[in-house]
């Protein structure tokens, strides 16, 4: 821009400087026009500066105290924009934002939310455990409202509470570029996750949310419920450390009854229990986008597990399940082996910390002879002695020799009595006594 089309535009902005001091009007609190905040920061060197103090017009002031605080304000200005191309300058050379003021400088929090919406290079902000607080959360989304080129925002364990959340989510109803935003454990109660819901309805650009280890209830669950049959762009949904309880799953069923987006869901530790686990398995029986879903902590019990398993035999998209930690016994174990005799699309499944005695792990590997789409299965932590654990060795050796498929096994060995060595010399010497037996002897 020409030299002489900047001069006017400065000589108006210092007069505005003057008469925004002089009709006592907060100067802090106004954003200027960001075409002329940005060909400011062009001559805002010191010797600019002082060029641009001295070119102003020169006026008289009743007292000595009202120059020296019309002097301070023109001073505290010229800080703060010497503050904004400063982020300005920083933010140009990254491509991920490491790095953002928390809420104890309020002039640092207002340059780098003016500074952030027009800079073109930065595509992640990744501020995960920084403690930003509200303040800092409520500086960013005032940026993310403008800015178009960020993809990702990870802002996990910075405590933006209620007034950080809901600014945030004001944010997403206006932002087009976002994709995935991350705000799990952030103090996020039901309030603020039925602001976000109402985001996600307008939002049509965000196909991954992570609103885990919050305390949503369940309320703030039927809110996101209610989104989720609306919006058609969310694949992953992490809703995981909620306390939805019963009805919340019950909530979160209904949409995925509906949903045809969403292929990866986390509702572990929501204290679900056995009804809203039959709820949810009723919806899977439905679905067909779900690939991947997490269970464990919930309390199913064997009830449960038995539900899960009738929606198995039927679901043909699910690929990878977590039941952990519920207590599911040796009835839920059977329910679900008989289901994955039928199964033929997951690949994989964790049953650690089930309760699980010998009688439900025999089970189980006689499916895995048998069912060779499974890869991996956990089942530590589950006291199903060495009887178990060589069952499991004869699934592996198995499934090894008859389909070359093979099989990873995940537990601690010692937990089962016998050595990984031992249990598979067993194994092997079993399975040679049963070919022994099923060979005709004619000499």
């Amino acid at each position: 821009m020409k030299k002489q089309f900047i001069l006017p535009r400065l000589f108006l902005l210092g007069s505005s400087f003057t008469a925004c001091q002089v009709s006592n009007q907060a100067i802090d609190e106004k954003w200027l026009p960001t075409e002329l905040m940005d060909e400011t920061m062009k001559c805002m060197s010191t010797y600019n500066l002082e060029r641009l103090q001295q070119g102003l017009p020169q006026r008289s002031y009743a007292t000595a105290d009202a120059a020296a605080v019309a002097d301070r304000v023109l001073a505290k200005r010229q800080h703060y924009y010497a503050l904004y191309r400063s982020y300005v300058d920083q933010f140009s050379t990254l491509t991920e934002l490491r790095n953002w003021p928390d809420g104890t400088d309020e002039n640092h929090l207002r340059a780098a939310a003016e500074a952030l919406p027009y800079n073109r290079s930065i595509t992640k902000i990744e501020l995960s455990g920084r403690r930003i607080g509200s303040d800092g959360a409520k500086a960013l989304a005032r940026a993310l409202e403008k800015n178009s080129t960020i993809k990702t925002i990870q802002l996990w364990n910075n405590n933006i509470g209620s007034d950080g959340a809901k600014a945030i989510a004001q944010a997403l109803e206006k932002n087009s570029t976002i994709r995935k935003i991350y705000l799990d454990m952030n103090d996020i109660s039901f309030n603020e996750a039925k602001v976000i819901a109402k985001a996600l309805e307008k939002n049509s650009t965000i196909t991954e949310i992570n609103l885990g280890g919050n305390n949503i209830g369940s309320d703030g669950a039927k809110a996101i419920a209610q989104a989720l049959e609306k919006n058609s762009t969310i694949t992953e949904i992490n809703l995981g450390g909620n306390n939805m309880g019963s009805d919340g799953a019950k909530a979160i069923a209904q949409a995925l009854e509906k949903n045809s987006t969403i292929t990866t869901i986390y509702l572990e530790s929501n204290n679900i229990g056995s009804e809203g686990v039959k709820a949810l398995a009723q919806a899977l029986e439905k679905n067909s986008t779900i690939t991947d879903i997490s269970l464990w902590r919930n309390n199913m019990g064997s009830a449960g597990a038995t539900a899960i398993a009738q929606a198995l035999e039927k679901n043909s998209t699910i690929r990878c399940i977590s039941l952990n930690s519920n207590n599911i016994g040796s009835d839920g174990a059977k329910s679900l082996a008989q289901a994955l005799e039928k199964n033929t699309t997951i690949t994989t499944i964790s049953l650690m910390n089930n309760n699980i005695d010998s009688e439900g792990v025999v089970k189980l590997a006689g499916t895995l002879e048998k069912n060779s789409t499974i890869m991996y299965i956990s089942l530590g932590e589950n006291n199903f002695g060495s009887e178990g654990a060589i069952a499991l060795a004869v699934a592996i050796i198995k499934r090894q020799m008859q389909s070359h498929s093979r099989l990873n096994i995940y537990l601690d060995w010692s937990e089962t009595g016998i050595t990984e060595e031992a249990a598979r010399a067993q194994a092997l010497e079993k399975i040679n006594r049963e070919r022994r037996r099923s060979q005709c002897n004619i000499l």
